[in-house]
């Protein structure tokens, strides 16, 4: 027997939580919508439990990006259970903590992650 599956595009694209909106004690729990590769690297979109603002709108999905300090956060906490990368149905919780000069235009921001899967 066949399987039909379908989709669409989306209406509207969840919005990256950068930089900016990750001053320290920011931060969101959801679960992993689904994941997905940028220019910049993997990316997910995470359904929250809790809409935030960004950019002046409240979003219910968001997008976690690339960020250097997001991405050394989660290898950690993945590398304990042999997790190499989030996938859907992971639940998620993201916190800023900080910021790290690295000699660069802007410093990193340091996060403490934690992530739950079934």
């Amino acid at each position: 027997m066949s399987r039909v599956m379908k989709g669409q595009t989306p209406e509207t694209v969840p919005p990256f939580l950068g930089a900016e909106f990750w001053k320290d004690g920011a931060k969101i729990a959801g679960e992993v919508a689904y994941c997905f590769d940028t220019e910049h690297g993997p990316a997910c979109a995470v359904q929250l439990g809790k809409a935030v603002e960004v950019k002046g709108e409240k979003h219910s999905i968001v997008s976690l990006g690339n960020m250097k300090g997001l991405q050394a956060a989660l290898r950690l906490a993945l590398a304990r259970e042999s997790i190499k990368t989030l996938v859907p149905g992971d639940g998620v919780f993201v916190q800023a903590i900080g910021q790290v000069e690295t000699g660069k235009e802007s410093p990193m921001v340091r996060f403490e992650v934690e992530v739950t899967r079934e």
